[in-house]
């Protein structure tokens, strides 16, 4: 036998084979159950967030799967395959987003294949990986690694809000790497916050940074971490003490801060002369409109698993959300019984909700009341029912009001019908009626004249 072959065991034919003795090498580096069982036994909080990770990859890129560029993603690949990486490029606003970092990643893929989904569809999977693992990172920095916080990692990770948002690949490059940024940036401060070291803050601003490269919404990121400081990182007392200490005690990292957001500001102001949109303010109708609808018929159904129904716009370019009147009040009853149990069971747990709210309203509500409430499609619905609902139910109206003259135009050519029926018999029985009394008349002036000439 040769030497490589002593390892092996010599089999006679016709037996089955025999597990190799305990201690053997061969194939031992195949053997994952030690890294499994290590897992089990001293990271199964990590093990059920890297799981959880991995189905939200697999179902988002099932989902991709079924998709594929659209309107603007066009226009992005196409502006970035015949312009040179330029500061004018990477500031050229367009619909109204400075997205710096989003250009730089289009033009670079638009030369390795362009409109190759694949491609893009891998980029989206890759941030949004990086993203479940950011806030797995800062759950685990802010409670310690106890499965509790696989809970909102699960509904991070498997809410179906951001479904849409990554069907369309322009969106997609915007508010994922945004959500990448929010967490990481989070976790330096933290960490900055409990250690007092530089390099937690220079990371922390790198990755504010980052979140303005990526989306204008990155402004708000500081506040955020101001307003968790404050909250719950400053010490006991009322929550405006607490602002009032971490501004005092932590100027360094607001002063870092506002020195990135500044810079922002100036290379977004010099950039706006680029925007197809200018800023405006609304009237309050149009506000309260906007505001209500985007609370009714996305935020608290799609926060529970809505919103179970959608209509589709006229040509079937785009739609909205439009659930189910019932299930959008018990998705409004499901969340204030969330609300309170979590007040109920920590008093301070309202200054939590209040933070999600400023975010909602400071994120994603005032950017679009600023730049593009005047043609947002929900405004079209008159505060009422979607426009896709509203424009079935006109022409179902229509319908039916056109059968309603049709059927009104059948009853009136019954009745003529009937009418003239009806007329004719009455004409031809008073035709027979005269022709009756006629023959009457005539037989009896025979008699009357047999009676005469009789001798």
């Amino acid at each position: 036998m040769s030497q490589a072959g002593e390892g092996l065991q010599r089999l006679d034919p016709g037996k089955a084979l025999s597990r190799p003795p305990e201690g053997h090498r061969t194939g031992a580096w195949g053997d994952l159950r030690p890294a499994v069982r290590w897992f089990q036994h001293r990271r199964p909080v990590l093990l059920g967030a890297i799981l959880l990770i991995a189905a939200q990859v697999a179902w988002r890129a099932q989902f991709l799967s079924r998709m594929y560029f659209y309107r603007q993603d066009f226009f992005n690949l196409d502006f970035a395959i015949t312009s040179p990486f330029n500061w004018h490029y990477l500031t050229y606003v367009g619909t109204g987003h400075l997205m710096i970092g989003e250009r730089a990643i289009i033009w670079v893929l638009a030369r390795i294949s362009l409109y190759s989904w694949t491609l893009a569809s891998a980029v989206s999977l890759a941030f949004l990986a990086a993203a479940g693992l950011a806030a797995f990172v800062v759950l685990r920095t802010l409670f310690g690694e106890r499965p509790a916080i696989l809970v909102p990692l699960a509904l991070y990770l498997l809410a179906p809000l951001g479904v849409a948002d990554l069907g369309w690949w322009t969106v997609a490059l915007e508010s994922v790497p945004l959500q990448l940024a929010m967490f990481m940036a989070l976790n330096s401060h933290i960490h900055y916050v409990r250690t007092s070291r530089w390099r937690h803050l220079i990371a922390a601003c790198i990755w504010v940074i980052f979140g303005l490269l990526a989306f204008e919404k990155g402004l708000v990121v500081p506040v955020l971490m101001l307003a968790i400081t404050s909250a719950y990182l400053a010490g006991q007392g009322s929550w405006l003490s607490g602002i009032l200490r971490a501004l005092v005690r932590y100027w360094k990292a607001w002063l870092t801060y506002a020195a990135a957001l500044v810079g922002y500001a100036i290379v977004l102001a010099a950039s706006l002369p680029t925007s197809t949109s200018r800023p405006h303010i609304p009237t309050a109708s149009a506000v309260t409109t906007f505001s209500w609808g985007l609370l009714k018929g996305s935020l608290l159904p799609g926060a529970v698993g809505g919103p179970w129904r959608w209509w589709l716009l006229p040509g079937r370019a785009y739609a909205l959300a439009a659930p189910p009147a019932e299930l959008t009040w018990l998705a409004f009853a499901i969340a204030i019984a969330v609300v309170a149990a979590s007040i109920l069971r920590r008093r301070i747990g309202w200054r939590a909700w209040v933070i999600f709210a400023a975010w909602i309203v400071l994120a994603d509500m005032l950017p679009v009341i600023i730049g593009r409430l005047n043609w947002y499609p929900v405004l079209l619905c008159a505060g009422r029912e979607p426009l896709a609902l509203q424009s079935d139910r006109n022409r179902a109206r229509m319908a039916f009001r056109r059968s309603r003259r049709v059927r009104r135009a059948i009853r009136r050519f019954r009745l003529v019908d009937q009418f003239v029926s009806v007329h004719d018999d009455r004409a031809a029985g008073r035709q027979i009626h005269r022709q009756r009394r006629a023959g009457h008349r005539a037989r009896a002036a025979r008699h009357c004249c047999a009676g005469w000439c009789r001798p």
